[in-house]
């Protein structure tokens, strides 16, 4: 019975922790991309010198006038860690972040470039 006690009072002195909590509606990758759930299908992303993108569950990455800014609450999602919000998931990389949606559509984001590539983009040879 007291190790099991010890058990629970150590689980609790030291949770464990996350990159984001399982709550959180925005996070930030390095120091100059930043992320948040605007509604329950959109996710606008800004980059320091990048400007705004913004991504639905569906379509093409688009730009935004809608910026987005940390604040010191803002939780940092590590390199190779996802957050996901409905259909919309976006991994960290060391300063950039990659989300895509359910259309197959990628957006990436750093502090000084973006690209957008669409599902559905014709290829020529």
């Amino acid at each position: 019975m007291l190790r099991l006690f010890l058990l629970v009072l150590l689980a609790f002195a030291f949770p464990a922790t996350a990159d984001t909590a399982p709550t959180a509606s925005s996070f930030r990758v390095g120091t100059g991309v930043v992320c948040k759930l605007v509604s329950s299908n959109l996710v606008v992303c800004s980059g320091t010198r990048a400007g705004s993108m913004a991504i639905r569950a569906a379509g093409t990455p688009v730009s935004t006038g809608m910026r987005v800014l940390p604040s010191a609450s803002t939780p940092r999602l590590r390199a190779g860690k996802t957050w996901r919000r409905g259909a919309i998931s976006c991994t960290a990389g060391s300063v950039e972040v990659t989300c895509r949606n359910r259309s197959g559509d990628v957006l990436i984001l750093s502090p000084s470039r973006v690209v957008v590539l669409a599902a559905d983009a014709a290829v020529s040879p």
